[in-house]
């Protein structure tokens, strides 16, 4: 999209570059005037369309900017929430070992005194 209005926009400039030179001649050409306001009308039609898409197309950018620093904050936020998500589970993993740890532990020792109370 942005390169058919760069194209337009030349187009429209190069139109109003050859309209222009074009008026200044028939100003000079007695009986011509009528002429001269019609091309100074296109010319001046030219450039307020030729900045209307530049101004269109601005306006897209700063969007598509202002789109581009939320998305990169939103990614920010949820590179956070994964920090904070990888320490829960490391300090889960954690106690889940020293919880299986101690199971270990208490299971061998209770079962070593049992078997040597039957021997």
């Amino acid at each position: 999209m942005s390169r058919t209005r760069r194209l337009l926009r030349l187009y429209l400039m190069m139109l109003a570059i050859i309209l222009l030179p074009l008026g200044g001649f028939l100003w000079s050409v007695p009986g011509y005037h009528l002429h001269v306001a019609f091309i100074g009308a296109a010319c001046f039609a030219l450039v307020v369309l030729a900045e209307s898409i530049t101004l269109l197309t601005e306006r897209e950018a700063m969007t598509l900017k202002l789109k581009a620093n939320q998305e990169a904050e939103d990614l920010a936020q949820w590179k956070e929430k994964v920090r904070e998500l990888e320490r829960i589970v490391g300090i889960i993993s954690r106690e889940n070992d020293d919880l299986r740890r101690e199971e270990l532990t208490r299971s061998f020792h209770g079962a070593k005194p049992e078997s040597a109370g039957a021997a």
